[in-house]
């Protein structure tokens, strides 16, 4: 029994490529018991076949099979009224290119022309169409008639220059428009769509139908804004999801979650080969599957019909004895022969019989066994599969034996195999996946090698759209936005939308809540005097969520004002952000170095440079700041050179910046307590040892 239901979106799952759209099916409250097929039809071209599934929630009934159909209408095909507009406007427009092109032409022909009469001042025939006065006068309306052609023709160049400008005017207004209306709305009626039908059996309540299917033409890029607020005592992490899809359907206010997860991937355990000792064994071949039978019977009509002509000729020709051909020998023939085997060469076959020369005896011509009469070159259509093979077997018989065929005309024949294209054959191995799209596997033609036996193919109609679609949402992101499948790291995750979403199929970015939350944020200062004399500060907010957050860019916002946008890798539970709020100039810093240059050693034969460096912060900050005060101590690797740190105040700590991801040498980190209105000092003091024959590249003075 067949029923036919309506359905409504019910989830979609965006992944990194593609979606999984469910569809939540009405069933009937008294569905009969047994058998009973349920169609869903008015589904998007672009679902993929093979992908669609079916579930039954609170039913006592079993999903016995699923299988999808293409439905072509049998009306015409109307679009929308906004893309009819487009195809409107983009046909009037290029017609008016086209006649602008042509009147063009037309006008620079006219232009080209130069009149020239043939004037005779003395005319001895006394003929009136030969007086000058005539002639000069007919010159003068012709040049006034050329004129005025030229006059109109600029004129209707002038007007159809303006039909262009306001028909472009308006095909982008209505292009705009197109793109900003639903799916639904811009395809119109009588499109082709997909049905899915589920087979239920068994018996009970009917429950709830579920049907599930993939589209390809939908992506997502995450989102994130950061708004600190009070000077830095609070703040809100706002995740969001950028959504584009063309899948030919909209999702209007369906849940929606995001998966970084690939749609489409190969969840099989690998099968490792066991390592034995001992003798060597050959691998395991498959077990031997023989080929339906009957299927080179389903053909035998098709093939005795289309090569009924090239039969008795491809015997012959794999025949030896069927060779010499006594006549093909003559040698006032040599072009007529050559002529003949190249034709029938390129169109893989044999070689006909033509006539005997002129003084052939009879028997000649009935040489050949089993040929009453020679058969004309007919350029019948034969399969691509049998013309190989025709060809190859004609080839061989005359190239090896010779078959009393002159040089040139082997030559011919060996040219014409290498010039006749060879025929595109079907791979036999196809990928494990298409094997299982049952709806994809068709019955190969008659023309293919694998003819009569099931192939993966695609509807191309469906595969165009797709490919279409694809390229539309790729294009739809810039680079601001982050490939989520780039940065998910060694595990996938899976966000749930805050709320039901609105997602329409217009291949334009979308924005979707995900989630907010208030975070931990603690503001720091930071500065590195020997780069720059200048205070930094920034946030640093710990990840408020359960899960990870991918990489995009985030807005900061400080008291409602947008400060920066910045970008953020891949954020683990629990992780923190460093987030940049620029240079704060409530705060100043100093740094003075004084160099001292001595001899050291025994004798007085080594250098000591003493580097004393001071640092002076400053604050006009209302609360007491802490201030992270960066610096570097020279370092080498030459046992000659001796770096020592003399004094520090207060003690700093080792610092190499792999929390920063460019770590470095020597980095020594100074945390300072700065008060209002006061000052607070910071020294190094460091001393570098060296042969005083020797000098430090770069000077001596490294402060």
């Amino acid at each position: 029994m067949d029923i036919e239901c309506s359905s409504v979106i019910a989830r979609v799952v965006v992944h990194a490529r593609g979606a999984l759209v469910t569809r939540e099916v009405e069933l009937p409250g008294h569905l009969p018991d047994g058998i009973v097929d349920v169609a869903v039809p008015g589904i998007t071209l672009m679902a993929q076949p093979g992908s669609a599934r079916a579930a039954l929630e609170g039913s006592e009934r079993v999903v016995a099979a699923v299988n999808t159909a293409l439905v072509i209408p049998r009306g015409e095909v109307t679009p929308g009224p906004t893309l009819a507009r487009v195809r409107d406007l983009a046909a009037r427009t290029e017609r008016v290119v086209d006649e602008h092109r042509v009147l063009s032409e037309r006008r620079a022909r006219l232009a080209e022309l130069a009149l020239a009469p043939h004037l005779r001042t003395l005319d001895e025939r006394k003929r009136e169409r030969d007086a000058f006065d005539v002639r000069f006068g007919e010159a003068l309306r012709m040049a006034a008639l050329l004129d005025d052609k030229v006059a109109r023709l600029d004129e209707r160049l002038l007007g159809l220059e303006k039909e262009q400008r306001d028909l472009s005017r308006a095909l982008e207004i209505a292009r705009l428009e197109d793109q900003q209306t639903s799916t639904r709305e811009r395809m119109g009626d009588a499109h082709p769509t997909r049905t899915i039908t589920a087979r239920l059996i068994g018996g009970g309540r009917p429950g709830k139908l579920l049907v599930t299917y993939a589209v390809e033409a939908a992506r997502w890029w995450p989102a994130y804004t950061l708004r600190v607020g009070e000077g830095g005592a609070r703040a809100t992490w706002t995740f969001e999801a950028v959504v584009a899809q063309r899948s030919g359907e909209d999702w209007s206010a369906v849940p929606l979650s995001l998966s970084s997860a690939d749609l489409v991937f190969d969840a099989r355990l690998p099968e490792l080969a066991s390592l034995r000792f001992g003798r060597a064994q050959p691998p395991r071949r498959r077990p031997f599957r023989p080929a339906p039978v009957g299927v080179d019977e389903m053909f035998a009509e098709y093939l005795r019909f289309g090569c009924a002509a090239f039969q008795p000729q491809m015997e012959r020709a794999a025949s030896k004895e069927a060779m010499p051909l006594p006549f093909l020998g003559v040698a006032d023939q040599p072009s007529d022969e050559m002529a003949i085997v190249v034709e029938n060469a390129s169109f893989g076959n044999a070689p006909a019989v033509p006539p005997p020369p002129a003084g052939a005896p009879p028997r000649a011509a009935m040489a050949m066994p089993g040929a009453a009469m020679p058969v004309a070159p007919m350029p019948m259509p034969m399969p691509q599969a049998l013309r190989a093979k025709s060809r190859s077997r004609v080839l061989g018989g005359l190239l090896e034996g010779g078959g009393g065929l002159s040089s040139s005309t082997r030559e011919a024949l060996m040219l014409a195999d290498a010039m006749s294209p060879e025929p595109e054959v079907e791979p036999e191995a196809a990928p494990s996946e298409a094997w299982s799209d049952h709806d994809a596997l068709v019955l190969a033609n008659a023309d293919e090698p694998n003819r009569g036996r099931l192939v993966p193919r695609r509807d191309a109609e469906g595969a165009i759209a797709v490919e279409a679609a694809c390229g539309e949402v790729d294009l739809a992101a810039s680079d601001r936005y982050r490939d989520p499948a780039e940065t998910r790291g060694m595990f996938d995750h899976r966000y749930d939308a805050a709320g039901r979403a609105d997602v329409p199929s217009d291949g334009r970015l979308h924005r979707v809540g995900v989630g907010a939350a208030p975070c931990a944020v603690r503001l720091a200062w930071r500065t590195v005097p020997s780069e720059s004399a200048e205070v930094y500060r920034e946030a640093h907010v710990v990840n408020p969520f359960d899960t990870a957050l991918l990489g995009g860019p985030v807005d900061v916002y400080l008291d409602g004002s947008l400060l920066t946008t910045t970008n953020i890798d891949r954020i683990d539970r629990g992780g923190t952000l460093f987030c940049g709020m620029g240079v704060d100039d409530r705060i100043k810093v100093a740094r003075n170095v004084r160099v001292d240059e001595e001899a050291a050693g025994l004798l007085g034969g080594s250098t000591a440079v003493v580097h004393a460096v001071a640092i002076e912060l400053s604050s006009a900050v209302r609360e007491r700041v802490n201030v992270t005060v960066l610096e570097r101590v020279p370092v080498t690797d030459d046992k000659a050179v001796e770096v020592k740190i003399v004094r520090t105040s207060p003690q700093p700590a080792t610092y190499d910046q792999a929390d920063r991801g460019a770590p470095v040498r020597g980095g020594v980190r100074f945390e300072a307590s700065v008060s209002p209105n006061d000052k607070t000092r910071i020294e190094l003091v460091y001393r570098l040892v060296f042969p005083q024959k020797l000098d430090i590249v770069g000077g001596s003075r490294r402060g």
